[in-house]
This record gives C-alpha cells, structure tokens and sequence, in this order.
C-alpha cells in the first residue's frame, strides 16, 4: 500500500502543465490529502496513547 501511495504522490507532483482547471484541482486535492496521511496517523496514535493514559488515571 505504502508503494502505491509513494508512486501516486509522484505521479501527481509530475504532473503536466497543460489540465484543465477541474482536472488540476482535483489532483492537487488528492495531492494534499496523500501528504496528510503520515500526519492523520501519528495523531490518531497520540490521541489514542492520551485516552489510555487518561483511563489508567481514572481507574486509579
């Protein structure tokens, strides 16, 4: 999966001049969204490791 991703985000950020306006905007909404999937993952990790510790703390 992490294959694909890499080589869409390639193929995206080489992509020809020449699109049309909605063509253009949509790949770089994909783009953009490919780009924040690292982050999404990281804080959903964080957000998920805060909520067990907040439990821990609760049940003491």
């Amino acid at each position: 999966v992490l294959n694909r991703i890499s080589n869409r985000l390639q193929e995206l950020e080489h992509m020809p001049a020449q699109m049309s306006v909605e063509l253009r905007t949509q790949a770089l909404i994909e783009l953009k969204s490919l780009k924040l999937l690292q982050f999404q993952k990281q804080l959903r990790s964080e957000i998920l490791h805060t909520m067990k510790v907040c439990s821990l703390f609760s049940i003491s």
